[in-house]
């Protein structure tokens, strides 16, 4: 992940052993909800594109939505703090 130091654009960037590569960019939509595009490319050099909401529906939960024809989301919830002795 970085910022552009001229846009302050929040980016995330990588690649894999095999070749394909990966760039997106982080915004935040009218929802509030986090949103990140990503452009790929496969080691066979077939593209696409991928993106992947986070919407927090309350302090202790985030549902993360990745957006394909048929959306696939899931619920990530905070665990309770483990008491220290």
């Amino acid at each position: 992940m970085g910022v552009n130091a001229k846009t302050g654009k929040i980016f995330l960037m990588g690649a894999d052993s095999d070749g394909g590569s990966y760039l997106g960019e982080w915004n935040v939509d009218n929802n509030e909800d986090a949103v990140l595009g990503i452009g790929f490319t496969s080691p066979d050099g077939q593209e696409g594109l991928l993106s992947i909401r986070h919407q927090m529906e309350n302090k202790d939960t985030m549902l993360v939505t990745v957006e394909l024809p048929q959306p696939i989301t899931f619920k990530m919830i905070r665990s309770k703090a483990k008491a220290t002795k």
